[in-house]
């Protein structure tokens, strides 16, 4: 509640501009897109060797993992926070107490972590390895992790708020628009 606006779409801005980054990067040189085992999307090329894909795997792994324990710090602190006895439970102008927002949080990591995990793992397993071809099992399921976890952000929201799960699923009463 005490950020402005103007603070909301600055962090966007900035979540926007460091995606477009990376996926530049590889149409720059630094690594390089393939066609993905499905045929139907690209990704990273995971079975070439040299210095330039190994670094770049690693460097983003690394700055990934580092903005994930990052996440789960301030999400701590977060915590702590909402524990206080000045944090209020009850307000009725918005959906979603402090508490609830906080757990939502831990369960988007959660989420992150269970569906880009597997890619993760894999870009680190076939630089390490040296490998020269991979089955279609192993680059079809990561790819398909990370694509499926985004329909699971939704299920934290129905789980926090009956007045969320009502709008969305439809309940007896009409949700109202706030005044």
């Amino acid at each position: 509640d005490t950020m402005t606006t103007g603070t909301w779409w600055l962090i966007a801005l900035a979540v926007w501009l460091h995606a477009i980054t990376w996926a530049i990067l590889p149409i720059l040189g630094w690594n390089s897109y393939s066609m993905e085992a499905s045929g139907v999307s690209c990704g990273l090329s995971w079975l070439k060797h040299d210095f330039n894909h190994a670094s770049f795997i690693m460097v983003m792994t690394i700055e990934y993992a580092t903005l994930f324990l990052l996440a789960i710090l301030f999400l701590r602190s977060a915590k702590s926070y909402v524990d206080s006895p000045t944090v209020l439970e009850v307000n009725t102008k918005n959906w979603f107490t402090e508490k609830q927002l906080v757990w939502i949080t831990f369960a988007f990591l959660m989420i992150a972590g269970v569906g880009w995990g597997p890619y993760g793992y894999f870009g680190i397993w076939s630089q390490r390895t040296k490998i020269t071809s991979v089955s279609m099992l192993a680059v079809t399921l990561p790819p398909l992790f990370a694509k499926a976890s985004a329909s699971l952000y939704i299920v934290p929201y129905l789980a926090a708020s009956d007045h969320f799960r009502e709008a969305i699923v439809g309940g007896a009463t009409p949700v109202k628009k706030d005044q």
